[in-house]
């Protein structure tokens, strides 16, 4: 019996996460899930960085294309890119041939070059994961433009911009 109610509130709580990120605020220009041409579904990672990033600025992002394309867009459309990692910004990688991005949720206060991301697009069949990365001087990172948040981040304590002396 115990066995078939932790199935039960399994489901339920996935639905319910499945349904809050299907219906994206903003005008998120991405889809949460695609297949592939082997019909295995993988969710996207554009679509988690645009939604998160819209999420904590109330910024709506344009598109910038596939993850690889994204911050050669985002520096000709005047934000900052550079090779530091900061709480609140997006990371482009090459995990992929079109590229990956994800949101740089916290920095270890033990160096600050091992940042936390959470991303969709990890593996497939995943929707949302976190995992902590290095950077080697081979990633790049979108930042935002002095804007105030509208979220708050984990150990933050506030709804403004990011305290990172905090996490």
């Amino acid at each position: 019996m115990s066995v078939i109610r932790v199935a039960t509130l399994s489901i339920v709580l996935s639905a319910l996460f499945l349904t809050s990120t299907a219906n994206a605020q903003g005008g998120n220009p991405y889809v949460a899930w695609y297949q592939d041409g082997a019909g295995l579904s993988h969710s996207n990672c554009t679509y988690w960085a645009w939604q998160r990033w819209y999420d904590v600025y109330g910024e709506e992002l344009p598109s910038w294309g596939n993850a690889g394309e994204w911050a050669g867009n985002a520096a000709a459309t005047g934000y900052q890119v550079t090779i530091q990692p900061s709480v609140g910004s997006i990371v482009m990688t090459w995990e992929s041939p079109v590229g990956h991005v994800a949101f740089v949720e916290a920095i270890s206060p033990d160096d600050p070059h091992t940042f936390l991301i959470s991303e969709y697009g990890f593996s497939i069949g995943t929707e949302y994961h976190e995992r902590w990365m290095t950077t080697d001087g081979s990633l790049l990172f979108i930042h935002p433009h002095a804007v105030e948040s509208s979220a708050s981040f984990a150990g933050d304590g506030t709804a403004g911009a990011p305290n990172i002396d905090a996490l």
